[in-house]
């Protein structure tokens, strides 16, 4: 290809969005202090080890303020409500296999199955279906830590996810697909927002108003 010729190529390719994926570094090599969440254990980080970066999937666009849907579905259960006082977060109904993408970039600080018998406190596990009255956990998912502080939460992936703990991602990477593992009756994703650095149900808060906030509302692209 002539010298001419690759320079307007490669600016097509840009706007068209068809670039080959980057690799990227861990930027601070020291090991995440993080015991992750649930019932799964640690999580290590291998410093300095080259992350593969996966292109975004097609979607609305990002916010002016960075964040993005990380599927665009309806609520189907919110926040807390009457009916489930201990709902951390809100549950979005889509198609098994659906792609699950970062709201907003940060890096991943808890990437596991977490999925647990209730009748004898084995595992589950995350290689068939949970159950909603005999498992509990979040099943395949991911916990990623912006730089706010805040945490955003991705659970009943239908496989191991795409992204380790220590991986930096962008806004609307691809972190997994949707499924049914752990406490779950069917396909869905459960999306948590934490504040704070508080994974737990004292840092959560409401993600619809949360994401409606930051320019991305939640059940459809605006």
């Amino acid at each position: 290809m002539s010298g001419s010729i690759r320079p307007v190529l490669l600016a097509v390719l840009v706007l068209l969005g068809l670039t080959a994926p980057q690799l990227r570094l861990v930027s601070d090599g020291a090991p995440l202090d993080w015991s992750g969440t649930g019932t799964g254990g640690s999580d290590g980080l291998s410093p300095g080890a080259p992350l593969y970066v996966p292109p975004a999937i097609a979607h609305g666009g990002d916010s002016a303020q960075g964040w993005t849907q990380p599927l665009d579905a309806p609520v189907v259960s919110g926040f807390r409500t009457f009916e489930r006082p201990g709902h951390d977060g809100v549950d979005l109904a889509a198609s098994r296999y659906t792609p699950i993408v970062a709201a907003a970039s940060g890096t991943v600080i808890s990437s596991y199955c977490d999925a647990i018998d209730v009748r004898d406190g084995s595992a589950w596990g995350c290689y068939r279906d949970g159950d909603p009255n005999l498992t509990s956990g979040c099943g395949w998912h991911v916990d990623i830590i912006h730089s706010g502080q805040e945490i955003t939460r991705y659970c009943h992936m239908v496989s191991q996810p795409l992204v380790s703990v220590g991986d930096f991602v962008s806004t609307g990477q691809e972190l997994g697909q949707v499924g049914s593992t752990g406490n779950s009756s069917g396909p869905h994703l459960h999306f948590e927002v934490h504040v704070n650095g508080d994974p737990g149900s004292g840092g959560a808060v409401d993600p619809e108003t949360w994401m409606s906030d930051r320019g991305a509302p939640l059940g459809g692209w605006w």
